[in-house]
């Protein structure tokens, strides 16, 4: 069963990285705080159309964070438990 605990830990760190940047962009839009929000720009006219996405990117960078440090800490549990999760 090796490889089914690497894919739940790789699964567990995946979900809090998306997890954590859902909920800093819902709080971010929910609030209008810039750093934290998405704005959609739409602009559809005759002879132009035009989309676009602004936003910050600190919700990427605290979710990707957060994602390496669930893997590190699930890795270090794993070498002082001898065994795999």
């Amino acid at each position: 069963m090796k490889g089914g605990s690497i894919i739940k830990k790789y699964i567990l760190s995946f979900g809090v990285t998306i997890g954590t940047i859902a909920l800093l962009f819902f709080i971010g839009n929910t609030f209008h705080i810039s750093l934290l929000s998405v704005q959609w720009i739409y602009v559809n006219e005759p002879e132009n159309f035009q989309m676009e996405a602004k936003g910050g990117l600190i919700p990427v960078a605290v979710g990707l964070i957060l994602g390496f440090i669930t893997d590190y800490v699930l890795s270090e549990k794993e070498k002082k438990q001898g065994h795999q999760l």
